[in-house]
């Protein structure tokens, strides 16, 4: 049997979502201001990379790299499992209120 919701249970459920996700970007947004504008009483690592040599500026350049690749594997891979329409039966037969559509 489906589970129907109202429009307002959806709504709701959407606007929890979109609050969450700008909380979650606001607070990224902040991290970024605070670290990258200065705004720290003293200078970090960022501030002092001159002192660095170029072999520790590549490995970072190349780490930040595959931590923004896996990044975005990941996020495909999410997008792709949560449209998957067998998935999505298996996960409404584990629970209903998995599946927010």
């Amino acid at each position: 049997m489906p589970v129907t919701k109202s429009f307002t249970e959806s709504f709701r459920l959407m606007t929890r979502k979109l609050g969450l996700g700008f909380i979650a970007i606001g607070g990224l947004g902040l991290i970024v201001i605070y670290y990258g504008l200065g705004y720290r009483v003293r200078n970090g690592s960022i501030e002092r990379n001159s002192e660095w040599s170029l072999e520790i500026k590549e490995r970072i350049n190349t780490t930040y790299g595959y931590y923004g690749a896996s990044l975005f594997v990941t996020l495909c891979s999410a997008i792709s499992v949560a449209n998957s329409p067998t998935l999505i039966q298996i996960k409404m037969r584990i629970n209903p209120l998995l599946v927010s559509e």
